[in-house]
Parts: C-alpha cells; sequence; structure tokens
C-alpha cells in the first residue's frame, strides 16, 4: 500500500517510521519524540522568518528551528584615508595640513584626518571638509540600505554646534547626480570628545537613484567646529571610515 502511495504522488516509499513533515500553529517542543531528523513542519500562523521549521534533532528528540529566508551578512570596508580627497569626485588627495575649507591628512601611515583649531578668542568657527568614491560591490543585497560609519570626535569640547554630516550622491556619466541619499540628520559633536561611530544611512530605493552592485556613490564629509564663546584650541579628528554593506552570505 505504501509503495502504491508513493507511486501517485511521485515520491519516494518512506523508509523511516517516524513523521516527515507536519503542519500546525505550534511548533513541536525541544526533546518531542517521533519526527525523523530532517523532517520539516509549517507553522501555519507563522510570518516571516517563523513559518517553516526543520528538525536538527533526531527521531527521539526533535529540535526544530526556523529556515529562514532574508539572511544578510553587513560586510564592513574600510576606506584607507590617504584615498580620501578633496570634495570634488577626481579631485586631488587631501592637503597635509587643514585650509579652512579641506580636512587636513598628514603624510604619514596611520595619520587621522584632522580640521583646523578653532577658539572663541582667535578663530571661533570653520566648516571643513573630504569626499571619496565607494563602489557597491558585486554581493550586494539590493533593496538594503548602505551605512557610511565615520570614527570622530573633537580634540576640545566646543562651545557651540558643531555638526558633523554626509551627502551621498551617485555617480552618473562621470558627474555627480542631484539627490541626496542620505536619510540622517547632522550629528552635534561638541562634546564627543572620544572616538565615537557615527552611523549614516543612505537610502537604496529612491527613485531613479536605486542602488545595485558595480554603482558609484560619492561621499561628501562636512565637518564644523564651532567654539564662539569658547577660549580653548580644538579641532575635528575622524580616525577611520567604512561602509556597511548588506550583502549575501
Amino acid at each position: 500500500m505504501l509503495n502504491r502511495i508513493a507511486s501517485l504522488l511521485h515520491i519516494q516509499p518512506p523508509t523511516v517510521d517516524g513523521l516527515l513533515s507536519g503542519s500546525g500553529i505550534t511548533v513541536p517542543v525541544d526533546g518531542t519524540a517521533g519526527w525523523e531528523t530532517g523532517a520539516t513542519f509549517s507553522k501555519t500562523d507563522g510570518g516571516l522568518n517563523n513559518s517553516l521549521f526543520t528538525n536538527e534533532g533526531t527521531s527521539l528528540s526533535s529540535a526544530f528551528k526556523a529556515l529562514k529566508s532574508d539572511v544578510i551578512t553587513t560586510k564592513v570596508f574600510t576606506q584607507t584615508l590617504p584615498f580620501v580627497a578633496t570634495l570634488s569626485v577626481g579631485e586631488d588627495s587631501l592637503p597635509i595640513l587643514p585650509d579652512g575649507t579641506n580636512l587636513g591628512l598628514a603624510n604619514i601611515i596611520g595619520a587621522p584626518i584632522v580640521g583646523t583649531a578653532t577658539n572663541g578668542t582667535s578663530l571661533a568657527q570653520v566648516n571643513e571638509r573630504c569626499g571619496f568614491s565607494f563602489v557597491i560591490p558585486a554581493d550586494y543585497r539590493v533593496g538594503e540600505d548602505v551605512t557610511c560609519r565615520i570614527k570622530a570626535f573633537v580634540s576640545v569640547a566646543r562651545a557651540t554646534l558643531s555638526p558633523l554630516g554626509v551627502i551621498a550622491k551617485l555617480v552618473k556619466d562621470g558627474a555627480l547626480d542631484t539627490t541626496d541619499l542620505i536619510l540622517t540628520t547632522p550629528s552635534d559633536m561638541k562634546d564627543i570628545i572620544t572616538e565615537t561611530d557615527v552611523d549614516f544611512t543612505i537610502d537604496s530605493d529612491a527613485v531613479g537613484d536605486e542602488l545595485a552592485s558595480g554603482s558609484i556613490v560619492h561621499i561628501e564629509i562636512n565637518f564644523e567646529t564651532n567654539d564662539t564663546s569658547g577660549v580653548a584650541d580644538g579641532f575635528a579628528q575622524i580616525n577611520s571610515i567604512e561602509m556597511l554593506v548588506p550583502s549575501y552570505q
């Protein structure tokens, strides 16, 4: 009889005595007997990553685990600071010393990006910048937002709002697109005196500017320090820049 049923269903006849599949609203608890290793269970009221389960235990002691359909690995790409340049696409490397417009990068391995010192008794405020281009890798998970992470701080607390901000635009036919893809507002760094991760989210699905593998994203970083009414020298510093990209495993 079993062979006849299997033939009609175009499946192999079962060679074990335990259950191979089942369904319902309650997944068998760990330790349940009677389910073969590899058996599946469909949770009929489940949702994303909580609908289909497989037994990774034994027929004497089950251990059902959810099969996840959207497992994503976030890959971290550290931007080599000497490749960070002045603002525009294809511009020159950063100057060794900040100049009031561009942040500076000393010609020493491991040197951080730094800004001009501000002081309320002299130069009270400065807004300096840098930029780089990043190519979205081939295993990027389409539809997932990308993150630009900047490890930054100010050397001495500033007296006034000192924002760190990012602008991200696609490069199309060698020119910058007009749409800023950043979803995160600038972060006030005036009291951040130790290295801190500051994350900026890059929109993946802006209409007409969707991210895809091979897309070139130009990142502009603006770091302002403002010490109006202050009396101590202090400057902006960036120790590292990372791009966090959701990717297929």
